[in-house]
């Protein structure tokens, strides 16, 4: 119970009291479905639609390596079902002006996203010497 915290707890206290009273939850003596129990009280209500929503507000912060662009980015396409061709254009957006003047001044673009995700640390290095 060390690993809960806040209203987590609390509703879980309240269910440890209840077993002493004789109300006993299935859910205590499975790990799975404590698991879903949990999920259900207190996991997302919409995964997609958040994941949606945190891909479209996510921004490359000053200072950040575009490694940490990349986990997070990745993190929240991996949750979507989205065509590379729109990936490539929110990763895209994502990113500060000077890296995105890097891609599009390329010679040969592609619209796949792996080939921005693979060339940002490159741009990262053209990055150390650009002024911000």
């Amino acid at each position: 119970m060390t690993y809960l915290s806040g209203v987590v707890q609390d509703w879980f206290k309240v269910t440890l009291q209840q077993e002493d009273l004789g109300y006993t939850q299935l859910w205590l003596f499975t790990w799975h479905l404590f698991v879903e129990e949990l999920r259900v009280h207190f996991g997302l209500s919409d995964p997609v639609g958040d994941a949606t929503s945190l891909i479209n507000n996510l921004r490359m912060k000053p200072g950040d390596k575009i490694a940490t662009y990349n986990v997070d980015f990745m993190w929240y396409a991996a949750q979507l079902n989205w065509g590379d061709i729109v990936l490539c254009h929110r990763f895209y957006q994502g990113l500060p002006n000077r890296l995105q003047d890097l891609i599009a001044n390329r010679e040969h673009k592609t619209h796949l996203l792996p080939c921005h995700v693979s060339t940002g640390n490159h741009f990262q290095q053209l990055l150390l010497g650009a002024k911000p």
